[in-house]
């Protein structure tokens, strides 16, 4: 391909019966038209005396010193739709012309300098392009900077540490333009129960920590540690650790199991009473004990004691004489008499008189999601009187996320993930019937977005 000098196109633009710096941007016509650019590549070795980045420009780029072979450019309509492509040229052209432009406005040409393994060495824009049918467009000189390459996080490999002892490790990361770093740690370790178990990492020093309880946390756990450059795009790295948590030189301590109890219902006026039971793998004496539930009615004015701490049987009894017609939640605990006091519950719901049960929401449990991609799962609930249900979500901490939503008619939660923060998310998922009074369930969950 021969060289077009920047002087022999503004000839050739004012020979054309609609001239490059025509006014009347109503006209494009219909058919096509060509761009032409030339290139303007910083050298990132030599400084001018003020201290300001110096320029190669044009046919002066030394290709061969940048390892530079040929040079591709892409064009796009303002829907970002590839319309038309060029080259390869060679790199001492300093310019290229893409033919076969289709007219319009607001065109961008994307412009890729390549190695002789065809990576990307240096790239650049330029946008706000018009083409006109039939006519040649100068796209003007374009800057080209290097292509951001990702990190590099230090391989950490799997972990392990007997429990009740601390593992600690730091992370450490390269990158190859000396962009600023980020770190990052999803899936922090979680018990049974979905609470945090201690662990904790400090972005600033890089620090994974976590001080190991003696009992209840044996096992194995996956932790995703990330870093992010702060280049344009943003590159990253990833590595999924395996953290074992082994068994120390104690007696391991199990936790209770709570015999399933159910949901209630009584006339309004009556006693409630009924009994029920925990198991202990180790044989320790259980007690039982209440706890009120967030947003939920409390049944205040009952008892609940321990019946036999060896056998594990408690009751609770409830004279409802004086009691609203409604629909009220407790929690049981039941806790072994160790020292570390492990734990299992239940939420009881406990309808007096003929009123409107709550719908049941399905577990739903905590979730992962992944920056461009779609998180979407469906949520079931049932209810008793077979009432109409409508699901809802609410953000626990600040707005709820750009894009998060949940389908009535499908109960499909559907969440088209796009530059979030890799971080975790929390959420309620609620479902709601439609009795007199409605009635209400709901869960907690946890998103936890990762590049």
């Amino acid at each position: 391909m021969s060289k077009i000098s920047g002087y022999a196109v503004l000839i050739f633009c004012v020979l054309l019966l609609y001239s490059c710096s025509k006014s009347d941007d109503a006209f494009v016509g219909d058919g096509s038209g060509s761009i032409v650019f030339s290139i303007e590549l910083p050298e990132d070795a030599r400084r001018s005396s003020s201290g300001e980045a110096m320029y190669h420009k044009a046919a002066i780029i030394p290709c061969a010193e940048y390892g530079i072979e040929v040079v591709e450019a892409e064009v796009y309509d303002e829907n970002n739709n590839l319309i038309a492509s060029g080259g390869p040229w060679a790199c001492s052209l300093g310019e290229g012309i893409i033919s076969n432009v289709k007219a319009g406005y607001n065109r961008t040409v994307d412009i890729y300098l390549m190695d002789y393994s065809r990576d990307v060495m240096y790239q650049g824009q330029a946008a706000g392009i018009r083409v006109v049918a039939g006519q040649l467009t100068n796209a003007g000189t374009i800057v080209v900077s290097t292509e951001n390459r990702p990190p590099v996080l230090a391989p950490i490999g799997p972990q392990s540490v007997e429990a009740g002892q601390t593992l600690e490790f730091t992370l450490e990361a390269t990158d190859p333009d000396n962009d600023t770093l980020t770190f990052y740690a999803a899936d922090l370790p979680r018990g049974p129960d979905g609470n945090y178990l201690g662990a904790a990492f400090d972005p600033e020093k890089q620090i994974f920590h976590w001080q190991t309880q003696t009992s209840g946390e044996d096992g194995e756990y996956k932790v995703l540690f990330i870093v992010t450059d702060d280049g344009s795009p943003l590159m990253s790295d990833y590595e999924e650790v395996i953290i074992r948590v082994e068994p120390g030189s104690y007696a391991l301590n199990h936790s209770p199991v709570l015999s399933p109890i159910g949901s209630k219902q009584i006339a309004a006026g009556t006693l409630l009473e009924f009994d029920f039971y925990a198991t202990d793998e180790d044989e320790d004496e259980i007690d039982f004990s209440s706890q009120a539930i967030t947003d939920k009615e409390y049944p205040v004015g009952f008892t609940l004691e321990t019946l036999d701490p060896v056998s594990g049987t408690g009751r609770f009894a409830w004279d409802t004489s004086e009691v609203v017609s409604g629909n009220y939640s407790i929690m049981i605990i039941a806790t072994d008499n160790t020292d570390d006091q492990n734990t299992d519950t239940e939420e009881v719901t406990i309808t007096v008189g003929d009123v409107n049960r709550p719908p049941v929401l399905t577990p739903i449990g905590a979730r992962k999601a992944y920056n461009g991609q779609l998180l979407s799962f469906t949520v079931t609930a049932t209810d008793f009187e077979r009432d109409s249900l409508i699901y809802s979500i609410e953000s626990l901490v600040g707005d709820l996320p750009a894009g998060m939503s949940i389908d009535n008619t499908t109960q499909v939660f559907a969440w088209q993930v796009d530059d979030m923060d890799p971080a975790d998310y929390d959420v309620r998922i609620r479902v709601t019937d439609d009795g007199d009074p409605s009635e209400s369930d709901f869960e907690d969950v946890t998103i936890t977005v990762m590049e």
